[in-house]
């Protein structure tokens, strides 16, 4: 096992016990170096060419073989001699090497960085099948996760909500934590970080992971609306604790001392408190805190345990560090689906929203505001293409006694039975809008004066020939319509004008009829 010696001579045997090399070791961080001797369990290494292959290995590791020349490597190493694989270093033994000759390996870890290292020594050929398994896992991984971190940050620039800036940063820095952690980053990606110790770029990723995770989760679960203290709260434990754990990447004996001691607790705090915070909000009534417990609960349960295992427990958990990987894929995944499910709800609820502030709440004909705005562009394209346009001034006959008398109830049933019959005489394109309590207009696009009015007609007819009473005794109800056509280069304004007063004299010469604004004459002969 390992033992404490300088890094420039090797222990007496004696300093070393056994380990069993099928569960992780623990190497000690005694002023950053350690040594471990490896022997054959049976007595004898296989037949070559051999591999040595260590994962979770962190820092530099020199492998001194029988009497062959000592060979170092280290994660973030862009020498192209260094083997990568299965997210770790590889040795390949020399061909030389006696069946029962040990393996020396010298640790020179990052003293503030816990390593838990499994190792294993196998055939080229099973080498490089695992590794190439490994590497198809990993990208498939990362590519989920980058590619819908890409979808948030589209869905953030066109809808504006921080949300889904969280989450794209969230995904990114988290993808960029595990690939650091497993050396993807360097190969096969061959970036490289010469400006500062690849281990800092680690924290600072994990510590920014952990902010963007907390104000995402606070915004996804809605704690503002359900738990507004608990919404300031999560965003202060989350960029607390991630400044604490990127601090650690600062070059500061005193803080890197004291992260040997809290850095994986606080992360296993975080994770933890991140999914005691999803279980109250479910209770609270959240919708989407079952999605982020789904999502969340198998990755925070490596967290936790990657934190255990640096510290001694769950060595046989060898499979840890690609469960995390593939945990981090699959909440990205999970969570991607609740985020663009709030999307789509909130889409849809922002066009509802639009529809009933564009429609009239009682009749469901489109509103004044709006139907001058479409009746508008109408308007500018008959100009333009010399088309017909013609508007229609309805009211409804008596409108005012109908309400005093029966009151507002059959009044409002009265509207709504108007509206109802007066949408399956119009076409397609005509637009029908509620201008004000009794009286509604219609825009007629394409038709002229004479089609104008017999479109006028054909409506009064309908509503007279239903000989509809809104309440016993009341009598049947009817409409007066006053339309006008569009002159060249007219604005709206006025033809809405033109149409009204030629509602206006239907309803003086008794109601119940068309009038069309050309046979309005006014004093002095001048045709309005």
């Amino acid at each position: 096992m390992a033992g404490p010696g300088a890094a420039d001579s090797v222990p007496p045997a004696a300093a070393f016990v056994p380990f069993d090399t099928s569960k992780r070791l623990n190497v000690p961080r005694v002023h950053g170096s350690a040594w471990v001797r490896l022997t054959p369990a049976d007595g004898a290494w296989p037949e070559g060419p051999l591999v040595l292959s260590l994962q979770g290995a962190v820092g530099s590791v020199r492998l001194l073989a029988d009497h062959d020349a000592p060979q170092t490597a280290a994660l973030e190493d862009e020498r192209a001699t260094v083997l990568h694989g299965s997210g770790g270093l590889a040795f390949l033994l020399p061909a030389t090497l006696s069946p029962q000759a040990p393996l020396l390996l010298h640790f020179q870890t990052y003293p503030w960085y816990s390593a838990a290292v499994v190792f294993e020594v196998q055939p080229l050929w099973a080498f490089a099948q695992t590794s190439s398994r490994w590497l198809a896992f990993a990208s498939a991984c990362f590519t989920c996760m980058l590619l819908l971190a890409f979808l948030a940050a589209l869905v953030a620039a066109a809808m504006r909500d921080m949300i889904y800036v969280y989450y794209a940063a969230f995904t990114t820095t988290l993808m960029a934590s595990q690939a650091l952690k497993t050396g993807y980053v360097y190969h096969p990606l061959q970036l490289h970080f010469h400006a500062f110790a690849p281990q800092a770029a680690l924290f600072i990723a994990a510590g920014l992971s952990a902010i963007f995770m907390m104000l995402f989760l606070a915004r996804f679960l809605d704690m503002q609306r359900l738990a507004p203290p608990l919404h300031k709260v999560t965003a202060a434990i989350g960029i607390t604790g991630g400044v604490l754990v990127a601090l650690t990447a600062l070059p500061l004996e005193p803080l890197q001392a004291l992260t040997r001691l809290t850095v994986d607790p606080l992360l296993a705090a975080l994770a933890a408190s991140a999914l005691l915070l999803s279980i109250f909000m479910l209770i609270r009534g959240s919708r989407y805190a079952l999605v982020v417990l789904v999502a969340w609960t198998p990755l925070i349960a490596c967290v936790i345990g990657t934190a255990l295992q640096r510290h001694g427990h769950l060595l046989g958990w060898t499979w840890l560090s690609d469960a995390t990987m593939g945990a981090a894929a699959l909440q990205t995944l999970v969570l991607s689906l609740g985020v663009f499910d709030r999307m789509r709800r909130l889409r849809s609820q922002r066009d509802q929203a639009r529809v009933e502030a564009d429609t009239d709440p009682l009749t469901g004909a489109i509103s004044r505001r709006v139907w001058a705005r479409r009746t508008e562009a109408l308007v500018q394209a008959a100009q333009s293409n010399g088309q017909p346009l013609s508007v229609l001034f309805i009211d409804l006959d008596h409108f005012k006694p109908l309400n005093d008398r029966y009151g507002h109830q059959v009044g409002d049933a009265a509207l709504v039975a108007l509206v109802t019959h007066l949408r399956g005489e119009l076409r397609t394109g005509d637009l029908l809008g509620r201008y004000g309590g009794e009286e509604f207009v219609v825009s007629l696009p394409g038709c002229d004066a004479d089609r104008a009015r017999r479109m006028g007609e054909r409506l009064r007819r309908c509503i007279e020939r239903l000989h509809w009473r809104p309440a016993p005794g009341a009598p049947p109800i009817t409409i007066s319509i006053g339309c006008a056509d569009m002159r060249r280069g007219e604005a709206l304004d006025s033809l809405i004008t033109r149409a009204d007063r030629a509602m206006y004299e239907a309803k003086s010469a008794g109601r119940n009829r068309v009038v069309h604004a050309l046979a309005i004459v006014a004093v002095g002969g001048t045709t309005l």
